[in-house]
């Protein structure tokens, strides 16, 4: 259809029937969606996917996920069941989390070869050829870079992440300006991944949008 795209409802329909949507508005979008991502969700190699993270808290005073609104009355609803998600081949996600450090932490991430962790990370599937549940433990630790050092990925994706919190006028993003998810994200882009080039003409397309330039008045 053209306008009133209703994202909740197919979000919905999709986590009704175990599978995905995708808003297609253009020619290089429908390559995406349906070539280099449709084997992304056709074959299942894992099920009921779910990830924990734990936060070591003489580390982490708070944190917040990013971009999980929409799941807030689900999880503050302690009898509500979260499914886990399924995973396809070569299918990649990667979450975001926002924290505010301990003075510890600001201390000792300044300290070569700390021994700490900031985090522990466990992971639980299933196979879909059998029933039982698959466990995985990760640590994380506290080695944190300056974002402009950082590999490029994660600076890309920052810049999303950046852009997402402005359009949704995010109480969080109120010292964030486009100019600076523009500037963080040519960084990170490489020229030859349309989709990267792509967001940075989306965030262009948004400066003019919402910062117009003021027409001079003219002297008569």
């Amino acid at each position: 259809g053209m306008g009133n795209y209703k994202d909740s409802k197919l979000e919905a329909l999709a986590k009704r029937g175990n599978g995905n949507f995708a808003y297609l508005d253009n020619e290089r979008e429908a390559e995406k969606v349906l070539v280099e991502e449709f084997a992304q969700t056709i074959f299942t190699v894992a099920n009921d996917v779910f990830l924990n993270v734990d936060f070591n808290p003489a580390l982490v005073k708070e944190y917040r996920l990013i971009g999980f609104d929409n799941k807030h009355d689900a999880i503050a609803d302690s009898i509500s069941e979260l499914e886990g998600g399924e995973v396809g081949s070569g299918h990649a996600l990667l979450s975001v989390f926002e924290i505010v450090p301990t003075d510890m932490n600001s201390s000792m991430s300044k300290v070569p070869g700390n021994p700490y962790e900031i985090a522990e990370l466990n992971l639980a599937y299933s196979s879909p050829l059998k029933p039982e549940v698959e466990k995985q433990t990760f640590k994380a630790p506290l080695n944190f870079d300056d974002i402009m050092i950082a590999d490029s990925s994660f600076r890309f994706a920052s810049s999303v992440v950046m852009f997402g919190n402005m359009l949704k006028q995010s109480k969080y993003a109120k010292d964030i300006n486009l100019e600076q998810v523009q500037q963080l994200a040519v960084t990170a882009a490489e020229s030859h991944n349309h989709l990267q080039m792509e967001f940075i003409e989306l965030v262009q397309k948004a400066k003019k949008i919402y910062n117009p330039k003021k027409k001079k008045k003219g002297n008569d």
